[in-house]
């Protein structure tokens, strides 16, 4: 894509990515990002650490990588700014700010807590569903859109979708049965 300024913002050119894509690259994203916080012993830190790294993540690779974080860029997919410019640190921290109630996720205790945080975090996301551009709530805060900027097939595609999709669909399903087996336990006895 380049850093330039496309003309107009509403052509062919921005074809968003499918909500699929999206969650693939978010979730890969989430991955890298637990994969650096075990080899950099953040996780036995206070959750503010967490955050800080997330946030330098998030910007760093934003403003260094013409919107693509490591998760972006292997589902092919670019965050832009509305008129088709590149973002900035400005842009990139906004947009981490709509993360927020994903990042606060990962550090619930209690099923209550958990699913109260999903349902705000999802909802954030859902919008992509009514909106004609496919923008998110980050895509609100900050003014900017996610488009596909390359074509994503054949085996590479299958494996985004395995490991940003299945691996993590997987794992809520099993947090979600480690919750709910021991409240069907206590409901029955």
């Amino acid at each position: 894509m380049g850093t330039e300024t496309l003309s107009n913002p509403d052509s062919t050119a921005f074809v968003p990515p499918s909500f699929w894509m999206r969650v693939a690259a978010f979730n890969l994203d989430v991955i890298i990002l637990n994969v650096l916080s075990q080899l950099l012993g953040i996780v036995h830190l206070p959750m503010v650490w967490f955050g800080v790294m997330s946030l330098a993540y998030y910007t760093g690779f934003f403003c260094r990588n013409h919107g693509q974080t490591p998760g972006k860029q292997a589902a092919g997919v670019q965050v832009i700014r509305m008129d088709g410019s590149p973002i900035g640190y400005g842009h990139a921290f906004l947009r981490w700010m709509g993360y927020l109630p994903w990042i606060t996720l990962l550090f619930m205790q209690t099923f209550t807590a958990i699913l109260v945080c999903f349902v705000l975090a999802l909802m954030g996301f859902l919008i992509v569903f009514i909106d004609g551009r496919r923008r998110s709530l980050p895509d609100y805060i900050a003014n900017t859109r996610v488009i596909q900027a390359q074509a994503v097939a054949g085996m590479k595609r299958t494996i985004i979708f395995v490991v940003g999709v299945g691996l993590p669909a997987l794992a809520f399903g099993a947090l979600l049965m480690a919750f709910l087996i021991p409240l069907a336990q206590k409901a029955v006895r």
